[in-house]
């Protein structure tokens, strides 16, 4: 009998099924991540179209998002929407005021929730922006009663006297005659107030803009380029190294204003047992919310003391507190610093803004009443919003396939209201790239729809603060400029140009201070 031959088998190389198995893996996320590529032809909407796996985000990056955002708002002028993609993600831009409304109000019931990026990650996956459905109403109504206009009225001594803090800071500047870079100081002037006014914690962050709770705050919300794409290009991954321990943000920055949350929690309860505190401010009303799960009786925030919600938890309050701390640093900031840049080059608005302060205030203080008078003002500061929102675009998810002014959401479908595009939009606003507070008179105001203005948002979810941050901008404007004129210097680029991802000025928001008197 013939030996059988017999053929010797070769094992593939382990370089070789390393690279195959990169390879399939690869091949399998960008089949995942292209799944819905499809979807807006379908439906019959107009936009860009996409790559395979990144979506449009390559041009988004290269562009930037104001650029971005404008280029396609413009180019499907005369569409309801449009469409386009972040890396496996549809979003519907809606150019349309009238469905915008009806998105954000009428349709509400189907829009409650925004689109979800860190819900895995503590303290951030409970803050009130990243909650949906009761979990959102539940914690909305407790908060409400903080900005009732009787909760403002007691908030704005603390007001004042950062104002007054602001004011010194920026006298010294003048009479130094030296250069300040306006976002840096306002920033702290922020955090001061909400420190305060919030929790009842005197901080005094403009004398020492090294403290620890100023650096921790300009590290989360000074969120890199990178890190941003990183979030939008990898989704899945991302939230797989949330579960593992992996963080998007600072981590000491983080536990810092976590550790400073629980202190100031605890110490407030702490007084609350020797009773020796009668604080109702923010901080307060979470804490009864903790105990009882009842709302305080607000004045005019649409909740009475028969509304119930359930008790809040210890790692709630604390979410909240820290998004309270966070969105007063950058986003009133950002209006009040770019703000204040624009006057200083438009005299003309200084010198009204100057004449009516003279006429209501006189020599007097700027007060919770007082600054309701200064109709001009607040002109500036919705003109400042229009031109510098620090939101960008809103978004919502639908949560059920619905037709609304014949266009068709689908459930689970993303839709975007590109704020900084309406606001520029010449359609709207007749040469949006200049500042001209005369836009907001009454008469101007009545004559455009409601809803071409959106820096605070529209509807139930709309910016739960903006009365605070409207108090807090006017309160040390005024105070500002009883005395003290912004002009340019030599470091100063107007019109700033804008960074690519936030509302950031690229070279700074440089400006000098000099007395009214000159």
């Amino acid at each position: 009998m013939e030996d059988a031959i017999t053929t010797p088998t070769s094992t593939p190389h382990p370089f070789v099924l390393v690279v195959v198995s990169i390879v399939s893996i690869l091949i399998i996320y960008v089949i995942f991540m292209s799944r819905q590529n499809g979807i807006f032809r379908r439906l019959a909407i107009p936009g860009p179209a996409p790559w395979p796996a990144v979506g449009n985000f390559p041009e988004a990056a290269k562009l930037g998002v104001f650029n971005f955002q404008r280029k396609y708002f413009d180019l499907y002028a005369g569409h309801k929407v449009y469409g386009y993609f972040d890396p496996g993600c549809p979003l519907m831009v809606v150019r349309d005021l009238d469905l915008i409304r009806d998105v954000t109000i009428k349709h509400f019931n189907k829009f409650v929730n925004r689109r979800q990026f860190f819900t895995n990650e503590k303290p951030f996956d409970k803050i009130i922006s990243m909650l949906k459905d009761d979990n959102w109403r539940s914690v909305r109504q407790t908060i409400s009663p903080t900005f009732s206009s009787g909760k403002l009225r007691r908030m704005c001594q603390h007001v004042e006297a950062s104002s007054r803090a602001l004011a010194s800071n920026l006298r010294e500047f003048c009479e130094n005659g030296t250069e300040v870079e306006l976002k840096d100081v306002i920033s702290c002037f922020t955090l001061d107030v909400i420190a305060s006014a919030g929790f009842g914690v005197s901080m005094d962050t403009l004398k020492d803009r090294s403290s620890p709770f100023a650096i921790a705050a300009k590290k989360i919300v000074g969120f890199s380029g990178w890190m941003a794409s990183f979030v939008v290009l990898f989704p899945p991954l991302v939230k797989v190294l949330i579960k593992l321990g992996w963080t998007a943000f600072d981590k000491e920055s983080v536990q810092f204003l976590s550790s400073f949350a629980d202190q100031a929690v605890e110490g407030r309860k702490r007084q609350a047992q020797a009773q020796t505190t009668s604080r109702q401010d923010f901080l307060q009303l979470m804490i009864n919310a903790e105990r009882s799960g009842f709302e305080p009786k607000g004045d005019d925030t649409g909740y009475s003391e028969s509304d119930h919600s359930k008790t809040l938890s210890q790692e709630e309050i604390k979410s909240q507190a820290i998004i309270f701390i966070l969105a007063s640093y950058d986003t009133v900031s950002t209006v009040f610093s770019f703000g204040l840049f624009a006057f200083a080059h438009h005299p003309d608005v200084c010198h009204k803004i100057q004449q009516e302060l003279d006429t209501v205030l006189g020599d007097g203080p700027p007060s919770y009443d007082n600054v309701q008078s200064l109709v001009y003002l607040d002109q500036c500061v919705y003109e400042a919003l229009r031109m510098f929102t620090p939101v960008i675009f809103v978004d919502r998810v639908c949560t059920e396939d619905c037709v609304i002014g014949d266009v068709h959401i689908p459930k689970g479908m993303v839709v975007m209201l590109p704020v900084f595009a309406i606001h520029r939009n010449k359609e709207i606003w007749p040469d949006p790239d200049t500042f001209d507070p005369d836009r907001f008179k009454a008469e101007n105001k009545e004559a455009r729809h409601p809803f071409a203005h959106m820096a605070f948002g529209h509807g139930p979810r709309n910016c739960i603060g903006m009365r605070l941050a409207l108090l807090q901008i006017k309160v040390a404007l005024a105070s500002i400029m009883q005395t003290m004129t912004p002009v340019p210097c030599g470091k100063s680029v107007y019109p700033p140009i804008l960074s690519k991802y936030q509302m950031r000025a690229k070279d700074g928001l440089w400006i000098k201070m000099v007395d009214r008197k000159q």
